[in-house]
């Protein structure tokens, strides 16, 4: 009799602790979801601003070409007017 009075009181207690477990697991997948959202985001914007760098990069590549070229020839003109 005292066993079916224990079992009768253990069987909700573990189903409680089960219950328990289940949720702080879930919680715990939750926030790993969370983080890995977090840094996926992350990743996509460093990637969108390292897009935006190279851009600008070969921009500022091809402007100062440019104005090396030009000043090359101006050097070119100032001493052709010399002679």
């Amino acid at each position: 009799m005292q066993i079916m009075k224990m079992n009768k009181y253990l069987l909700p207690v573990a189903v409680f602790f089960l219950v328990s477990a289940s949720a702080q697991e879930t919680q715990r997948i939750d926030e790993l979801n969370e983080s890995v959202g977090t840094s996926t985001n992350s990743l996509k914007t460093s990637a969108a601003n390292q897009q935006t760098i190279n851009t600008i990069d070969k921009q500022t590549k091809v402007l100062e070409f440019d104005y090396k070229d030009t000043y090359k020839e101006y050097e070119n003109l100032k001493l052709y007017k010399r002679l």
